[in-house]
Formats: C-alpha cells, structure tokens, sequence
C-alpha cells in the first residue's frame, strides 16, 4: 500500500467508502467524479481504497468454508456504516487473509478416512524385555529401552548400524519396522517389514504382516492394506476390513 494512504482524512475515507458502496446519491457521484479528475492525491487515495475493498471481496468468495464464508461477509456489510469504518475495514482485511489461511489449511489437512482408520488400530508392539546378555544382545535391548519410553527416533539410530551388519535379522526388520511407522514413516516401515512378512517361519510373521497392512494404509493403498491384514490373520482384521469398505 502506497504510504500516502496512510494520510487520508476519516471523511475521504467515508467518502470513498460510500461511493464503492454505491451510497452516494447523484449529485454527490458527480461532485466526486470531478474531484477524482482533479486532486491527484483523492485519485491515489480512492484507487488505494478500491483496492483494499476488491481484495476483500476477493478473499471471501474464495473461501469454499461457507460458514468462514458468511461469517466473513456480514462482518464486511456492517462494518461499511460504522464510524471508525477506516480501522474496522483494516482490521477485517487482515481477519478474513488468516480466517482464509487457517481455514485452507484446516480444509486441505484433515485426515483422510484411511489415516482415521489407521489411528484407531495402530499401536506399537510393547517390545521385548530387556535383560542384558552379549555385547550384540546389549546393543539391540538399549535401543529397546528408547523403543518401549516412546523415543523411536532415537531407538532408530541405534538400531541402523545392526541392521546395517545383519540385514537378514528379523528381530531387528521387524522393531525397526515398528518404530519408523509410530516415527510416521511408513515407506521405512515397508521396507523393514516386507522381509518378515515373507519369511513364514519368523516368530514375528503374523506381526509383521498386521503392521505392513498398516503402513500400507498409512500412505492410502488400500487394497495391499488389506492383503497383509488378511495374511496377519489378526482378531480385529475383520473390522478394520470392514471399516474401509464402509
């Protein structure tokens, strides 16, 4: 905004104001159109103002929240006869740029079906017990200990460097699996956890083929979500079935 504007008279905002509003009977719009031609500073104060007003008009048909929508336009209706119009009209050009901004965001951030499915059945796995044997055994329960406090980030550093010299290990696939999906990252999970799901015999198979269902729902592929939830012959595996398809 040019900071000329900031000079304009309380009765040249009014003025404008009403002339954008239509208010101005006919008399008074010719006295106006012939000051606009006239007094280089009205003109630039007049365009300063239209502006404002348009963008005004502009951010409230554009917001899709219709009640953020009406709220926002009636605010602007009434405040166009109030006094203080020219700090009222600041004031709700701003509201309605961050009730259009939050509303955005709430709009386009709410979780999906799939992601409100997903939090009602993800828990972690508890974890195993951490009595201390080889120096191997100390270095994966130590990981354990952050894994069961709810620190899986921290759990995952120290697991990398096993995983990294025993790529085959399931216990370590399998809890490294687990925590990267409570860390939110289910393409990690995925791929920690597609080799217990394939090996029949690890003790975390069943486990393991639930939490990929999971991750798998997690980023919305529905149908592999339902494949390793079905194979994870869990108890609950009907009804989170059955809540995708409703």
């Amino acid at each position: 905004m040019n900071p000329n504007h900031s000079h304009i008279s309380q009765q040249d905002f009014e003025l404008i104001d009403r002339f954008l509003n239509k208010n101005l009977n006919k008399i008074e719009i010719a006295n106006f159109e012939k000051r606009l031609l006239s007094d280089k500073t009205f003109n630039q104060n007049y365009k300063e103002q239209k502006l404002l007003s348009n963008a005004i008009e502009e951010q409230v048909l554009s917001n899709k929240l219709n009640h953020f929508h009406e709220k926002a336009t009636s605010k602007v209706v009434s405040i166009n006869n109030s006094p203080s119009s020219k700090y009222r009209k600041l004031a709700i050009a701003a509201s309605i740029a961050i009730i259009i901004g939050l509303g955005g965001f709430w709009f386009y951030n709410q979780p999906t079906s799939n992601q409100k499915v997903f939090a009602t059945y993800f828990k972690p796995d508890p974890g195993l017990a951490t009595t201390m044997g080889t120096t191997t055994e100390y270095k994966f329960l130590d990981a354990m200990v952050d894994y069961k406090q709810g620190n899986y980030e921290k759990a995952i550093k120290k697991w990398e460097p096993l995983s990294k010299n025993n790529p085959t290990n399931d216990s370590i696939n399998y809890f490294m699996g687990v925590a990267n999906l409570a860390n939110n990252d289910a393409n990690s999970a995925i791929k920690y956890l597609i080799p217990v799901s394939k090996n029949e015999v690890s003790v975390f198979n069943k486990e393991a083929n639930f939490y990929l269902g999971l991750a798998y729902l997690k980023i919305d592929n529905v149908e592999l979500a339902k494949k390793y939830i079905i194979f994870s012959e869990v108890k609950i595996g009907k009804q989170i079935i059955a809540d995708l398809e409703n």
